[in-house]
């Protein structure tokens, strides 16, 4: 019938989810149940069910610990001036999703987090890179008596940009300094 033929689709969806997470075996184990009897409908849509409260379970803590675990990344990139806001709202829904036991959802937030602090953490580092290669070109240009007006103002503009917080464009005006060193 339909109906176990949709529980058992869910339950296979849920599988997959606690294999991401790290937890193995789940196919085995939903294999353990047998054979899924239609003749059976309440004995097996009742172990169906037992099974996926258990996993529901283990997920739900596993997904917490991991939207507890960004949270300590994202506190960890405030703290060394990275630009995060957009980052903290994802985790905001996905810590809505797991309260909503929308289990899937949770983990897309997860993943996303994870993806958006590695890159900014990639654009902070080609900025910091950029500023320090602006801070020696300006000390060169300097010591050959150079008018370095406009790229000081432009790295200035940039540093205080990026204390706000907009990185895209403090690393616009850094590139605009550098090309005026240059």
């Amino acid at each position: 019938p339909f109906i176990l033929s949709s529980k058992q689709r869910q339950m296979e969806e849920l599988a997959q989810l606690r294999e991401r997470l790290g937890f193995k075996g789940s196919a085995e184990r939903l294999q353990q149940l047998g054979p899924l009897d239609a003749g059976q409908l309440d004995d097996s849509l009742n172990a169906l069910a037992k099974l996926k409260e258990e996993w529901e379970g283990e997920i739900s803590a596993s997904l917490d610990r991991e939207l507890v675990s960004c949270q300590k990344s994202i506190d960890k990139a405030v703290a060394a001036g990275t630009s995060v806001g957009h980052v903290q709202q994802i985790l905001s829904r996905g810590r809505s999703s797991l309260n909503e036991r929308k289990l899937l959802e949770a983990m897309r937030a997860v993943e996303l987090v994870r993806a958006e602090l590695d890159n900014a953490a990639q654009t902070d580092r080609r900025l910091n890179d950029t500023l320090a290669q602006i801070e020696e070109s300006l000390e060169q240009l300097k010591e050959m008596k150079a008018d370095v007006r406009d790229a000081t103002v432009l790295l200035e503009q940039s540093r205080a940009l990026r204390r706000t917080g907009q990185s895209s464009s403090a690393a616009d005006l850094a590139k605009r300094a550098l090309e005026r060193c240059q």
